[in-house]
């Protein structure tokens, strides 16, 4: 069973996005996360023993206002999306562990979804690599 970790902020090391968006192109990088630190809001769900981020904010530009979490707008739009998603975590739980199931069993990857034995695979890579560099 799925189970959340945490809703929150969270800054993402921009090397593991980009090693995992050359090994699955759905995750999303974006070159411009090197110049500035950039705070993806969102859920961390444990799916089997792995953990993954569910971003509740696009990448787009106007999400990049982020000001040391000082811009009253902004953090104003936070707290709404956050109260807003915990009255449907039940649904956001339900839905990604139906998705992580069905592509687990069927071996099928849906447009627009990871391809999480592909994320997975890497995470384990990236882990090695890192071991072998320390």
């Amino acid at each position: 069973m799925a189970e959340f970790e945490n809703f929150g902020f969270y800054t993402i090391d921009a090397d593991y996005l980009e090693f995992l968006n050359r090994k699955d192109t759905e995750v999303y990088y974006n070159a411009s996360y090197r110049n500035a630190i950039k705070p993806f809001v969102g859920i961390i769900i444990n799916m089997s023993e792995y953990k993954y981020f569910i971003p509740l904010t696009s990448a787009k530009e106007k999400h990049t206002r982020w000001k040391n979490n000082c811009d009253e707008r902004y953090q104003d739009l936070f707290e709404k999306e956050y109260a807003f998603c915990l009255t449907i975590k039940d649904k956001i739980r339900t839905r990604a562990e139906k998705i992580y199931k069905h592509q687990k069993e069927t071996k099928m990857v849906r447009r627009t979804y990871c391809d999480f034995s592909c994320c997975e695979n890497a995470l384990r890579e990236w882990l090695q690599r890192r071991k072998r560099e320390a």
